[in-house]
């Protein structure tokens, strides 16, 4: 009896030990893919991507700069969140401490020592024989005698799974490079376009309407219209205003982080066409990004749209164009157009498009209700005569996600 109760407990804990040891192997995959993707060595930024399919909190991982290593969560966050780190955004930690901020970083896992075993990334930049540079060789993260051969901002444009210097390249584009692409008042939207080199969330930045600042996007009453707040680097969200009005204000700032207003680096864009001298339009021409003095002209039933090429040096109203709509709402992302007509409309509404394919339309009151929906044809016209009095939007898609939007009234 006494032999056959050893047998189970060896049984048991022989269960036991590979249940912990299957765990320990989940992990590691799971924590393989947060990755340094960016460094700036003259503006002491980094930026980390979180490649793993949740969000993630980061706050424990640790960065070492030379050997001196802190937790992220103790470092000064410039973008995004540490603590809750979207899936596949970035987080960019600024103003590190480290003296001197040269030669290597490595990023450790979380709790747990410093050291080989928990070493999960690393970068070099400066000579060879940095710290943790042996370890790295021998873990295969980095190449022997190799190092990033720039001073300059440099980007990682390898995969998640690779390493080695060879996937390091210098960079002029920022890491944040936010922008405002159009203002309109037809829906009420504005839409941001992610110039940047990575993915970025924008949840926990700041928007300013007319000087009235929402401390994190993510809070403000407003729909997505098109995209998410996690916007992919090339592309963009349309945000639709739920309690501000476009028509009622004069500018737009955005900030990086909330709370700090007052410092060109943390602003990341600015426009306005109301009055000259906007709220933070003073600012955004210290940054260099407007001449407070100029502002662009925006009338009801108009868009203001941005035509550069989304780098720092075509900032400013002169790369601002107006557009006069007359009922017709032209996605600026997606260059198509609905026309509707006429607007208001008491009966029958026309719809038109440029839209080809396979096209469904959706028609949302103001509250984001759905009303009518199905397969769109074009020219095609709807019965809108039961419908209350009101605004009124309407949605174009295609199968590829290709979307675009108007807004009508109904009237008497």
């Amino acid at each position: 009896m006494k032999e056959k109760n050893t047998y189970k407990i060896c049984k048991w804990m022989l269960a036991v030990v590979i249940i912990l040891c299957c765990n320990k192997n989940m992990l590691s995959q799971q924590l393989v893919n947060v990755r340094i993707i960016y460094v700036d060595p003259a503006k002491r930024q980094i930026g980390l991507t979180n490649f793993l399919n949740a969000d993630s909190n980061l706050g424990e991982w640790r960065l070492s700069c030379n050997g001196i290593d802190t937790p992220l969560s103790k470092l000064a966050v410039g973008f995004g969140s540490v603590s809750n780190c979207k899936n596949t955004a970035s987080v960019v930690v600024v103003g590190l401490t480290m003296n001197p901020f040269k030669g290597s970083l490595s990023l450790h896992l979380p709790n747990m020592p410093v050291d080989s075993h928990s070493l999960h990334d690393f970068v070099e930049w400066g000579d060879t024989n940095q710290a943790f540079e042996a370890d790295a060789i021998n873990k295969k993260l980095w190449g022997q005698g190799t190092f990033v051969k720039t001073a300059a901002t440099f980007q990682f444009k390898c995969t998640y799974g690779d390493h080695y210097a060879s996937c390091w390249q210098g960079v002029k584009a920022p890491i944040i490079n936010l922008r405002f692409s159009y203002v309109s008042t037809i829906t009420n939207s504005i839409c941001i376009k992610n110039a940047g080199v990575s993915n970025i969330d924008l949840s926990y930045s700041s928007l300013c309407i007319n000087g009235n600042c929402y401390d994190t996007i993510k809070n403000m009453a407003m729909n997505i219209l098109k995209g998410s707040l996690n916007i992919q680097k090339n592309d963009s969200v349309i945000i639709q205003f739920i309690n501000d009005s476009i028509k009622n204000a004069g500018s737009l700032a955005l900030f990086a982080f909330p709370n700090i207003y007052n410092d060109t680096t943390n602003m990341l864009d600015f426009v306005q066409w109301g009055d000259s001298l906007q709220p933070y339009a003073a600012l955004a021409g210290q940054k260099g990004i407007w001449d407070s003095l100029q502002t662009v002209h925006l009338n009801k039933n108009d868009s203001i749209v941005y035509t550069g090429n989304f780098t720092f040096a075509q900032s400013g109203a002169s790369y601002w164009k107006n557009r006069h709509l007359q009922g017709v709402y032209i996605d600026e992302v997606n260059a198509n157009y609905i026309s509707v007509h006429p607007n208001p409309a008491s009966q029958n509404l026309n719809i038109q498009s440029n839209l080809s394919g396979n096209i469904y339309y959706t028609i949302n009151d103001a509250t984001g209700r759905v009303l009518k929906n199905g397969v769109f044809n074009n020219n095609q016209q709807i019965d809108v005569s039961n419908f209350a009095l009101g605004i009124y939007y309407i949605k174009l898609c295609k199968d590829d996600g290709n979307t675009s939007y108007v807004k009508f009234v109904k009237s008497n």
